[in-house]
């Protein structure tokens, strides 16, 4: 479980190196934040890689201050599909994106160290915002994205999440065994972050006369 944490950190290198790639060679597609813009780029990077250590430190250590960590990531990752949704519809400046950014985690961050057991409703319910603003987004905006890339992210969080209640739950659980239901949640969202990532890379805006 600890090991298999750090599959998100893998995937902040990969989203550094795309980028990078992505500078290297410029695509005509100025509107989208995800390319043009080195902000938006280093907020999710810097979730990811907090997810990763943070997931591995709780997992190896099994404290509160690990499992605040590693819920707290998970948050990051959230606030970060948020608000990069609410800047397709408005578009934030850097400042503004980092402020809402920082205030957003900030009250779940106190939510968590106060009230820890409304840790995983909350991360639902963050997720289940975004989704609506990406609904709308596509139902208004003339944007063309490859769908395939989040059906795939979507699929592979409810697989990874079906497989983490299996764990938790019991129902599937080996403790002693190196093949670990919890370690397959951590891959499946690792994979999830990453088709995530394509996808919004993806983004191509039409003109419309």
């Amino acid at each position: 479980n600890t090991w298999s944490s750090l599959a998100f950190a893998l995937i902040g290198f990969l989203v550094l190196a795309q980028s990078a790639e992505d500078r290297r060679t410029p695509r005509n597609t100025p509107q989208n934040p995800l390319v043009s813009r080195r902000s938006f780029q280093l907020i999710y990077v810097s979730a990811l890689m907090l997810v990763g250590f943070g997931s591995a430190f709780y997992h190896a250590s099994l404290t509160f201050v690990g499992q605040f960590f590693d819920v707290f990531g998970m948050y990051l990752l959230g606030t970060f599909i948020l608000a990069y949704n609410i800047n397709r519809l408005r578009r934030l400046s850097d400042l503004e994106a980092i402020l809402f950014y920082a205030a957003s985690n900030v009250l779940l961050a106190t939510l968590l160290l106060t009230v820890p057991a409304l840790r995983r409703y909350l991360f639902a319910a963050l997720l289940l915002v975004a989704l609506t603003l990406e609904y709308v987004i596509r139902s208004r905006a003339a944007v063309r994205l490859d769908r395939r890339l989040i059906l795939g992210a979507v699929a592979a969080l409810v697989i990874a999440f079906g497989i983490w209640v299996l764990d938790i739950t019991r129902v599937a659980c080996w403790p002693r065994s190196l093949l670990q239901g919890h370690a397959l949640w951590h891959l499946g969202g690792a994979l999830s972050a990453w088709l995530i990532y394509l996808y919004y890379r993806s983004e191509l805006i039409e003109t419309v006369d």
